[in-house]
């Protein structure tokens, strides 16, 4: 098998392209947060939301390679290709999941989800040379920008500022949730009054 002529002897597919589901899923997946926290609407809504999300990372774990096929094929950008989706999928599971979902150890999976996206750029730097260019290419980093501006904007926001405008037309959880934001994350308040008063019930 040819492992890694120059780019001009085997490039194919020079321009590359945005395939229409990531671009939908990605539109999708943004806009159906700011509809959750503009109508204030969590259960079940959030709940289909929150499947649709590891729809989309999982899309990523396992075709990432056909989502942005390498301009060189070959053993070495296949591999750094599928190193890049799982980086994406990471990404997804942090920014979409974990921090958008308020789940428990989102900050820890946050660092953990971008050091393998550090690890993916790093792969590629060193097993790349001049005959052999980097995978990388403007829609990965694209696709990282986005990402990187999505989890930066759910840090520079506080949690409880998030929580408070998703659940506003909940009081009553939202008021357990203000006594007890300062102690602990979301995730185990939630559970706490889940086990104490039964699912939060939304106010028309």
């Amino acid at each position: 098998m040819i492992l890694d002529l120059p780019d001009t002897k085997i490039a194919v597919d020079k321009k590359g392209h945005w395939t229409i589901f990531e671009l939908i899923a990605f539109g999708l997946s943004i806009v159906v947060i700011v509809v959750r926290d503009t109508v204030s609407y969590y259960e079940p809504y959030d709940t289909y939301l929150l499947r649709g999300h590891l729809a989309f990372a999982v899309s990523y774990l396992v075709a990432f390679y056909w989502i942005d096929k390498p301009r060189m094929r070959s053993e070495r950008t296949a591999i750094v290709t599928f190193v890049y989706g799982i980086a994406f999928a990471a990404l997804t599971l942090a920014s979409f999941v974990f921090l958008s979902h308020y789940v428990r150890f989102s900050d820890e999976v946050t660092i953990v989800c971008l050091g393998v996206m550090m690890f993916a750029f790093l792969l590629d730097l060193l097993w790349s040379s001049k005959a052999r260019p980097m995978v990388v290419n403007n829609r990965i980093l694209v696709r990282f920008g986005v990402f990187a501006l999505l989890i930066a904007f759910m840090y520079i926001v506080p949690e409880h500022q998030r929580v408070e405008m998703t659940f506003r037309k909940y009081p009553w959880f939202l008021d357990y949730y203000g006594a007890h934001y300062k102690e602990n994350r979301f995730g185990t308040i939630y559970w706490s009054f889940v086990q104490k008063h039964g699912e939060p019930k939304r106010m028309e």
